[in-house]
């Protein structure tokens, strides 16, 4: 999920799952690698960039989608809950 090439080209490789025009079928962990890909050829440029050049820059917002090591620093930690624990079936 990392790597922009692999998926891309998982994604590129995989035979359609219906006739085009019949279905479709999008998946959260793959959708933005399939969009931002298409994006990607059309314009020459990642999403980031286009987000950064076209909507952040023109209106003064500090967006990112792939964020410069330089400006980590100012980002908060995210702390991960504990693990819920498992719930007992009481009827059992």
């Amino acid at each position: 999920m990392l790597d922009w090439h692999a998926m891309t080209g998982a994604i590129a490789a995989e035979r359609p799952w219906w006739p085009p025009g019949e279905a479709h079928g999008y998946h959260v962990n793959t959708f933005g690698f399939a969009v931002g890909e298409v994006l990607r050829r059309v314009s020459g440029h990642s999403v980031g960039a286009l987000l950064r050049e076209q909507v952040a820059g023109p209106l003064g917002a500090e967006i990112h989608i792939g964020l410069p090591a330089a400006e980590h620093g100012r980002v908060a930690d995210f702390c991960w809950p504990a693990a819920v624990p498992r719930r007992r079936n009481r009827l059992a």
